[in-house]
């Protein structure tokens, strides 16, 4: 276990806006006010038992996609997100699976002239709402929109390193049966000129939060950010971190986390 400063969502404050995409740098990602609290963050490779995405909302897979980083992060993007659709389907016998987005974090080059990369984002967030999971869904997919939708889904995402294990902002996930709908708090999300709604949350000592030490780029980290089946986990709160047995000079981080409607 390690011991993290996580911030959440300040108690009954006003509502706060999230800005996404590629920010100029100085430019804070958040317009709330933190509430910071230390917790433990338990290495999950410790637990006597693996998690899964129906009990925690997280699940941890190794995956071959037989694309090199250098493609997931480039001209190999589509074959990618085709690749994560196909493992998706297989792991969760969906119907169905659109896989999209395939955003890139690094630390060092967001904000910088003509980067496409973002910058890992330190505070407590789930990436859907309710609502906003359903608006997605007919904005991204208005052709087949009524159809899959009369159908149970969930919103999951695909998390992996790229290039070399994790040394610098570790990603903590919060386990989805320590969540209650109460420490859930929708905030406005400001993104290429679009409104849409996140969710944040209040501390609550309950919360149990794990990562995966050294997770490296030939493991997926999936995470349940929406599920609209009664009796499956529901919400993955997550956020990076500073991780304090980080080596001194830490390599930075560079992610890649696509985004899936799964529909069953």
């Amino acid at each position: 276990m390690v011991a993290a400063a996580l911030r959440y969502l300040k108690p009954n404050a006003a509502r706060a806006v999230i800005y996404g995409g590629k920010l100029p740098r100085g430019q804070p990602e958040f317009s709330g006010e933190h509430d910071v609290h230390h917790v433990g963050v338990i290495d999950a490779r410790t637990l006597p038992a693996r998690l899964t995405l129906e009990d925690a909302g997280v699940e941890l897979l190794d995956i071959d996609t037989g694309l090199h980083d250098e493609e997931i992060g480039g001209a190999g993007k589509a074959r990618y997100l085709e690749a994560i659709a196909d493992l998706i389907k297989r792991r969760t016998q969906a119907f169905f699976v659109h896989s999209f987005s395939g955003i890139v974090r690094n630390a060092v080059n967001a904000g910088k002239p003509g980067s496409e990369n973002n910058a890992p984002v330190h505070f407590v967030h789930n990436d859907y709402s309710a609502i906003s999971a359903l608006r997605s869904v007919r904005a991204l997919l208005p052709d087949r929109a009524d159809e899959l939708l009369q159908r149970p889904f969930a919103v999951i995402n695909a998390w992996k390193p790229l290039y070399a294990a994790v040394e610098q902002h570790p990603l903590a996930v919060c386990d989805a049966r320590t969540i209650e709908p109460t420490d859930l708090v929708p905030v406005t999300f400001e993104f290429a000129g679009r409104t849409g709604e996140m969710l944040s949350a209040n501390h609550r000592e309950e919360h149990r939060w794990y990562y995966y030490s050294a997770m490296n780029p030939a493991e997926l980290l999936l995470m349940k950010l929406f599920e609209s089946r009664a009796g499956e986990s529901l919400w993955t709160l997550h956020t990076a971190f500073d991780d304090p047995t980080a080596p001194a000079n830490p390599r930075p981080r560079l992610s890649i986390e696509v985004r899936n409607f799964v529909f069953f």
